[in-house]
């Protein structure tokens, strides 16, 4: 996150915006899914680090298993996509403001909300 803060652009900020409408759209499970990979996508592009972008494709080419992708399918609901939903909001915000300490915090949240999902370990 502090790297994107560092160095996302004006650009790189509109792509986030524009998944983020997207997510919002979404009328079904796989269109969201779509919208939220593509958000996760741009936020580490946005941090123009080679590393970290393919690190993330590898990490996307693992929510693209059958494991993943039945976790996510058996744990998903309309409740959940808003709550995921909302969590976005706050990190493009924070990320917005250049509000290093605000993203990780945000970030740290939207993960450890989605494990628990996963893994039934919250409601």
């Amino acid at each position: 996150m502090k790297l994107v803060v560092a160095w996302a652009t004006t650009a790189d900020f509109e792509e986030m915006t524009r998944c983020l409408a997207g997510g919002e759209r979404a009328t079904s499970y796989d269109e969201f899914e779509s919208w939220d990979l593509a958000l996760h996508r741009s936020i580490m592009a946005a941090s123009h680090s080679p590393l970290l972008t393919r690190l993330y494709a590898v990490l996307e080419e693992a929510r693209h298993s059958r494991f993943w992708g039945d976790l996510k399918r058996r744990s998903a609901s309309r409740e959940r996509q808003r709550a995921y939903q909302a969590d976005h909001a706050e990190l493009v915000a924070a990320l917005r403001a250049r509000d290093a300490d605000r993203a990780v915090e945000a970030m740290r949240v939207h993960l450890a909300r989605v494990a628990g999902h996963l893994f039934d370990e919250t409601a």
